[in-house]
């Protein structure tokens, strides 16, 4: 017997075979199919599909045989992997290499073998698809070209159970990553809601106060540097809020958590009160803002307000804040195909065309050769951008460094007929001293009880105070009022559950509950939705806001 040499390559052949983890692994009717279409095109009663390995052929598919293996030295296929083609034996009795062979004098008896190399892609031969007779014979052409075609079939499939196996790890690694990135969303979002009601909780009453303080230094006409101050307090409290609120409304942005509240918009009343929030400080900075209406443009129409409120004033502060004194901003409406296109033009620092995608970027600011900074979070056009999409729109920029800026944002809008409200009240505006209404306030934190008790003695409106969930339940059945305003944070029984029973109480269930509380994502709103609240108020208050409410609720 002549037993088949060790290829010179047979480590790099070794590890072409490795590489398709299929040693040893169970049956498949693809491999098992190509098997038994080599049995019956060569008309053989057995066909197998071999691996070479280091110590033994392989058998990953068999037909007629019941082995799963024989040792390397006596396989005929150790000689196949030295060929590039089919290794055909006609008759092993009359072929001094195999004449003594155990497998040719006995079980399986083979007399005939015609083994196809399988050759991978980078040229190794791993193994061979054979067929097998306890006969004599020979192969016609037609059969031959049949095996030759039927072996790279052989390696196709194992080519394409490769590339499965390698979808379902990288599709399971994604799962796995869509897991961590979900529970971290999950603790993001819990951090952020902690850090919103810690620091909006403190936040809210200096605020609150200085909004009061400011009202009464104007009443009393106190001197100018305590008005002076005051407005530093509210300034800088406003500015501690602004960057709470764009983490968070990035935050929002990225779980895809906003929504879009459409209304109707009076366009001169929301452009005129852009304008007016920025006109004293542009004033201040010596620089020269103005407005101006182009085309035919309607008077009302319907978007989302608070949205494209904010669009605006990102922009406008945008361009003040990188405009040095003396130059020049302008906000400048026109429409083109059923869109508002606004734009913000200034005369200010401008910006390099290399970086123009990149402010669009969270957190990212572009750095100037000028020694000015510039304060801020580089939330604001990120946060604007996301926000336009949201309303289907589009927001471009034209700049050169050192040239200014043009921001251009269109919007799509329906133009609406019906008459536009809008509510001009202020503090000094409202007055419930005729009013019989009372208001039950459920707030822990003393700071804010002190600021909402200055707010209700101010427009003389009846209200009482509680300091956690039992003490509401208790005041709803006692005191009966026409309002609840329930802070959700509340020790003991929290606001969520308090609002549960009152409103399971059959003589309190028709009060409507009104949440307040500091944390400002969707998610919190949708659990006082769901707990029976009638509405839901972000702190910092506005007393704004408050006030529209209780007539809301009050009339």
């Amino acid at each position: 017997m002549q037993l088949a040499t060790v290829p010179e390559n047979d480590q790099d052949r070794l590890k072409a075979l490795y590489r398709y983890n299929i040693l040893d692994t169970e049956e498949e009717q693809e491999f098992d199919d190509l098997a038994y279409m080599a049995s019956y095109i060569c008309q053989t009663p057995i066909a197998v599909i071999t691996m070479v390995d280091e110590n033994r052929q392989w058998f990953k598919s068999k037909i007629g045989l019941d082995v799963a293996e024989t040792p390397r030295d006596i396989g005929f296929c150790s000689h196949v992997i030295h060929q590039k083609d089919l290794f055909i034996v006609p008759d092993t009795m009359e072929d001094e290499r195999f004449h003594d062979n155990p497998i040719v004098l006995g079980a399986p008896h083979v007399r005939f073998y015609a083994g196809s190399p399988l050759i991978t892609p980078d040229g190794h031969v791993i193994g061979s698809l054979c067929t097998i007779d306890n006969k004599p014979r020979e192969l016609t052409s037609e059969q031959m070209t049949a095996l030759r075609s039927l072996s790279r079939q052989v390696i196709s499939q194992m080519e394409l159970r490769a590339h499965m196996k390698n979808l379902r790890q990288a599709n399971q690694q994604l799962l796995d990553n869509q897991d961590l990135l979900k529970e971290a969303n999950r603790h993001k979002t819990y951090f952020l809601s902690n850090m919103s009601h810690e620091i909006r909780t403190p936040l809210n009453a200096i605020l609150g106060f200085s909004q009061l303080l400011l009202f009464d230094a104007t009443k009393y006409n106190l001197p100018h540097h305590v008005k002076t101050l005051l407005g530093n307090i509210e300034k800088s409290s406003k500015h501690l809020l602004g960057v709470i609120s764009g983490v968070l409304e990035i935050s929002k942005i990225e779980a895809n958590q906003i929504e879009v509240s459409y209304s109707e918009i009076n366009l001169n009343g929301l452009v005129d009160s852009v304008y007016q929030m920025y006109l004293i400080k542009a004033k201040d900075v010596n620089i020269n803002f103005s407005y101006s209406y182009e085309g035919k443009l309607p008077k009302v129409f319907t978007s989302d307000k608070t949205k494209l409120s904010q669009i605006l004033i990102n922009l406008v502060g945008n361009a003040i804040k990188f405009t040095p004194d003396g130059g020049k901003v302008t906000l400048d409406v026109n429409v083109e195909n059923n869109h508002i296109v606004f734009h913000v033009t200034d005369t200010g620092v401008g910006i390099e065309k290399s970086n123009q995608r990149l402010i669009f970027e969270p957190f990212e600011q572009v750095e100037f050769s000028n020694s000015r900074s510039y304060e801020g979070t580089g939330l604001g056009l990120s946060i604007t951008k996301s926000l336009v999409e949201f309303l289907d729109g589009r927001i471009q920029v034209q700049s050169q460094l050192n040239e200014g800026a043009t921001f251009s944002v269109s919007i799509p809008f329906i133009e609406s007929t019906t008459a536009f409200w809008k509510d001009n009240a202020q503090i000094d505006d409202i007055n419930f001293s005729n009013s019989q209404k009372k208001v039950l306030i459920v707030e822990d934190n003393p700071q804010n009880q002190i600021m909402m008790s200055s707010f209700f003695e101010r427009i003389d409106l009846n209200f009482k105070l509680a300091e956690n969930g039992n003490q509401a339940i208790e005041y709803a059945r006692s005191y009966k009022p026409d309002l609840i305003l329930m802070d959700i944070h509340l020790p003991g029984i929290n606001g969520i559950e308090a609002t549960k029973k009152i409103s399971n109480s059959p003589e309190c269930a028709h009060i409507p509950i009104v949440a307040l509380t500091a944390d400002a994502g969707i998610e919190q709103g949708n659990k006082a939705s769901d707990a029976g609240f009638k509405d839901y108020l972000t702190k910092p208050l506005k007393f704004r806001v408050l006030t529209k409410t209780l007539q809301k609720y009050l009339g």
